[in-house]
């Protein structure tokens, strides 16, 4: 169990960190900062700017994702106004909702918002579904 936590904490970590790192060296320059804050849960949230989610859609690096052992551990937070929000749907035998977008699908769309941003939560205390990736935009 602890070993689980672990490899699911790094990963995590690993992921926000290569989502934030590919963001930088594609354009966003240093004067772009992702916002960085901790939870009351121990984990962590980071907002990529609207520069580091543009970069970030252009990477292509949110496909990597879809790994096989890794999108089952990766959920979306969709805006009401998504355009993947309608292919919201359950499947029998598995808690939650699901849809059908890819998370790359889900970063491009938010960064074709002039004000796009994308979370990324960090919840370690959640082993199961450690990552959550939200869109923003006004």
């Amino acid at each position: 169990m602890i070993v689980q936590r672990i490899r699911t904490t790094t990963a995590a970590a690993l992921i926000a960190a290569g989502l934030g790192t590919a963001a930088l060296t594609t354009g966003a320059g240093t004067a772009a900062a992702a916002d960085v804050h901790s939870t009351p849960t121990g984990g962590v949230q980071v907002w990529l700017t609207h520069t580091e989610t543009v970069a970030a859609a252009h990477s292509g690096l949110a496909n990597y994702l879809q790994a096989s052992g890794i999108s089952n551990r990766v959920a979306v937070y969709l805006r009401n106004d998504s355009r993947y929000i309608s292919t919201r749907h359950t499947i029998p035998g598995r808690p939650g909702l699901f849809v059908d977008t890819r998370y790359q699908q889900v970063v491009t769309e938010t960064a074709n918002h002039p004000d796009g941003r994308i979370g990324i939560n960090i919840t370690p205390a959640r082993p199961n579904l450690p990552v959550v990736i939200a869109q923003y935009w006004r």
